[in-house]
């Protein structure tokens, strides 16, 4: 039996969490297959993700906020099978909650799951303009 159609499965698995789409909506809270935000609201300033990233440790992935508007993370895990050296790569990116405060975004990678704790800079105010005719 051999086992080239199985480590051809888990290659086509590979590329197709690498090719996975890496943004969301620009103009809104929600991924690109969801209409549920991506955020999960605790109480009234602070909100919550959760994202699985599967064989990923803290070392192997990058986070940071894009415009204070964006969380972006990315990363490679490389890792031996047998003989050869398989590396993973991972790309994401949500919008933050309205009024999100840039600065308290926290992040922590355990058994396979990232979680961020995001804190709000109070309720979203909002923003009107008058434009004055002429």
């Amino acid at each position: 039996m051999s086992l080239v159609p199985f480590f051809r499965m888990l290659h086509d698995l590979d590329n197709f969490y690498y090719h996975w789409p890496t943004t969301t909506l620009p103009s809104s809270n929600t991924s690109a297959f969801s209409t549920l935000s991506a955020f999960e609201k605790l109480d009234d300033n602070t909100f919550m993700l959760e994202a699985p990233v599967p064989g990923f440790t803290k070392d192997d992935l990058n986070v940071e906020v894009l415009e204070e508007r964006y969380l972006s993370v990315w990363g490679n895990a490389k890792y031996t099978r047998g003989a050869s050296e398989v590396e993973r790569k991972f790309a994401q990116q949500w919008s933050l909650p309205r009024n999100a405060d840039p600065s308290s975004v926290q992040a922590k990678v355990a058994n396979g799951i990232l979680t961020v704790h995001v804190k709000t800079q109070g309720p979203p105010r909002r923003q009107v303009h008058r434009i004055a005719l002429e």
